[in-house]
């Protein structure tokens, strides 16, 4: 019975952890699509 709730446990952990994102494993998240704030500045206005 300790097994399963310890396994389980575990389950939990890594599920919250894929859930939530780690901090450890943002080397594997692709990076952000499109401008980002504050950081690129458009080519053009849009209108003119």
């Amino acid at each position: 019975m300790q097994a399963k709730v310890l396994h389980w446990f575990h389950w939990l952990g890594e599920a919250m952890t894929h859930a939530l994102g780690s901090l450890t494993d943002r080397h594997l998240a692709p990076p952000p699509i499109g401008p980002q704030p504050y950081s690129d500045v458009p080519v053009r206005r849009v209108r003119d």
